[in-house]
């Protein structure tokens, strides 16, 4: 459900003192806490939720029969607070939902605010959204969900504040101002808060003022955390650069050779002008690759601009596809599927194209968090590919299936897909997608605990690929021997990302280099051997600082400080994190900022600054329980863990106080 402008039936208020109002404004009578958060329930995830799964948050520690005695109970008083208007719930003896674009609520208010990057849909739904944010979630409450919502939520108020200082920061720096003392006050240790709040003072001629400002944040940070401000802070002092665009926009370096530049600019120029859109929509898959989909949009705009009159129908919409998925990987939801929509309406759109549309409408659920119409459209994609018998589309189909059908846990679901994938692909002797089906396939078997089938099929996808030489096969075989790492085959593992990096320096594939590199100094660390994980963190990074890959650099950064750790190198250690973590920070990676702030943590320990670890541990716990499973997954094999490690960390630190 997403907050609609043109809703005025009814008010639901969750953040701060939760309240229900009908049309007159009137106050709802709210007989019971379990109201207002059975709302947050169905305001903060994605459809109608089962009855089962709403009970066991709502009463952990009730048997089954009672909880779902208690939600009956729950949902004759929310129907009695809502009143007439009680046809918004969406209720049946399975699940509970509430309909779409009928209620006005500031939860789904700040939520729409990630669905657009730009435009002044954006500024309006942040502004609207900062008005009617008055408090925590759930204020008063204390279940886990509603702790790790909380966080979330006001994770996304602090972007939006964020945004709309950079929104004000030329024309109205007054205006800036407020809203970075908001964020401030809400998260007092970010950078990009405090470099907003600095720039907005020396544009307000308080110079002496942003000083002090600046000073004291670097005092707060060096207590708190050990470190000192980032970059953006002492360029916001002194008025350098341009502010850092919002979270998550970040500046994209040009990707690829300038001779791609020339090429498009001389097509363009010259009598040939549709070859530059030709060569713009081949490239759409390499800017997305290399995370520069806005360099993309710009050169597909241009190139389509200089030769719409000589673009057939059907390259005019191929066009649009790629312009789709380029704003999509830019972050713009909503732009995205505006295009979208137009494309299904065209009628002269081919196959091919329906399967790719099809495709992107699954990305745009995924970030919707609408797992079950992400699966949906999957597997529309996934019956039209296997229709076309095209061996590209499938793995695309497939990868994107799988993909769903794991957020959504639905893994029977993705099981029976995978075996559809490899039925066709051995029907075509497509050794390469036969390969590939069978990783998903160990992927899905694992998350099923069933270990032993997902070693056979992990085992039985290198050999499929065994002898393809190419970097999506050797991609693959990287992927499976991380899977079996994660299944305890170290020695395997170690051999597998041996290999494939010497194929990807044998291809000069210098992405896939370094995260072999990177994959192969983690397995070294988690081994025992962290002389030789520093030797293959440094090289990763002589790769990386080059190409300026900010979050690979953080990365390697990460792995080579907790390696460094391990040899008792404290002082490098120390450096190599406060490095990453800034690092990570500027491209406001909160995810992997928290992992290397509990990274650090541990050094601290092992120097005997115990009370800094804890400050550590407790910021790398308040970051990390509010993110979803699938952002902490992102960190590596180790994120799904990392909570509880920063429990044991402040745990161990409370056993010590008290002793």
């Amino acid at each position: 459900m997403f907050f609609s402008a043109n809703a005025s039936r009814i008010r639901i208020r969750l953040l701060g003192q939760s309240s229900i109002q009908n049309a007159e404004a009137a106050n709802a009578t709210i007989r019971s806490n379990r109201v207002p958060a059975l709302l947050g329930l169905l305001l903060t995830t994605s459809g109608p939720q089962s009855r089962e799964y709403a009970a066991s948050l709502l009463w952990p520690d009730a048997d089954t029969e009672k909880g779902r005695h208690n939600l009956r109970q729950t949902l004759l008083y929310l129907r009695q607070a809502l009143g007439e208007d009680a046809e918004l719930l969406d209720a049946n003896r399975a699940t509970i939902g509430l309909k779409p674009h009928e209620i006005i609520a500031d939860v789904e208010a700040l939520l729409a605010t990630e669905l657009y990057l730009e435009y002044d849909s954006k500024r309006n739904l942040c502004e609207k959204a900062v008005e009617l944010y008055r408090g925590p979630f759930l204020a008063g409450l204390d279940e886990d969900w509603i702790r790790e919502t909380r966080v979330r939520l006001a994770t996304t108020y602090v972007r939006a504040l964020i945004y709309l200082a950079d929104a004000e920061m030329n024309a109205n720096p007054a205006k800036a101002l407020e809203y970075a003392e908001r964020a401030i006050a809400e998260e007092p240790l970010l950078d990009g808060a405090r470099a907003r709040k600095v720039r907005a003072l020396v544009r307000l001629g308080e110079r002496a003022a942003s000083q002090l400002e600046y000073e004291a944040f670097a005092a707060l940070l060096d207590y708190e955390l050990g470190m000192q401000p980032s970059e953006a802070v002492r360029e916001a002092l002194d008025d350098v650069s341009s502010p850092l665009p919002a979270a998550p926009f970040h500046h994209e370096a040009e990707s690829g050779p300038s001779d791609i530049a020339f090429a498009l600019e001389s097509l363009s120029r010259g009598d040939r002008p549709h070859l530059a859109v030709s060569l713009a929509v081949a490239l759409t898959p390499h800017w997305i690759e290399a995370g520069a989909p806005r360099q993309g949009i710009t050169r597909l705009q241009d190139a389509v601009a200089r030769s719409r009159d000589r673009l057939s129908e059907l390259e005019q919409l191929e066009a649009n596809v790629c312009l789709a998925e380029l704003i999509s990987a830019a972050g713009d939801l909503v732009k995205a599927g505006e295009i979208l929509e137009g494309l299904s309406a065209s009628e002269e759109i081919d196959e091919v194209l329906k399967v790719r549309c099809l495709l992107l409408e699954t990305r745009l659920h995924l970030a919707r968090i609408d797992g079950k119409r992400a699966c949906q459209s999957a597997q529309a994609a996934l019956e039209r590919a296997a229709r076309l018998r095209n061996p590209s589309l499938m793995l695309d189909t497939l990868n994107s299936f799988s993909a769903a059908s794991l957020y959504e846990a639905d893994f029977e679901g993705a099981l029976a897909a995978i075996d559809r994938t490899l039925k066709m692909a051995v029907d075509l002797d497509e050794k390469m997608v036969i390969g590939i089906a069978l990783y998903r396939k160990a992927e899905v078997l694992e998350g099923l605990d069933r270990h032993s089938e997902a070693e056979s099929a992990v085992r039985q996808s290198l050999h499929c690929t065994e002898g393809i030489r190419s970097s999506r096969a050797a991609f693959n075989r990287m992927s499976a021997g991380r899977l079996l790492e994660s299944l305890e085959f170290l020695e395997e593992a170690e051999a597998i990302y041996r290999g494939v990096l010497a194929e990807f320096q044998a291809f000069e594939s210098k992405f896939g280099e370094v995260v072999a590199l990177t994959y192969l100094g983690d397995l070294l660390h988690a081994t025992g051997r962290p002389r030789e994980a520093v030797d293959q963190h440094q090289r990763a990074l002589a790769i990386r600082r080059p190409l300026h890959q900010t979050l690979g650099v953080a990365t390697s950064l990460r792995g080579l400080g907790k390696a460094l750790n391990d040899l008792n190198d404290l002082d490098e250690a120390r450096a190599a994190l406060i490095e990453s973590a800034q690092l990570f920070l500027q491209e406001e990676a909160l995810p992997g900022y928290a992992s290397v702030l509990l990274a650090r943590a541990h050094v601290e320990v092992k120097a005997g600054r115990l009370a800094l670890a804890h400050r550590l541990a407790r910021r790398a716990h308040h970051l990390l329980v509010g993110m979803p499973r699938h952002e902490r997954k992102s960190i590596g094999r180790c994120g799904p863990g990392l909570v509880d490690e920063a429990d044991a960390l402040l745990r161990t630190q409370r056993e010590v106080d008290s002793a």
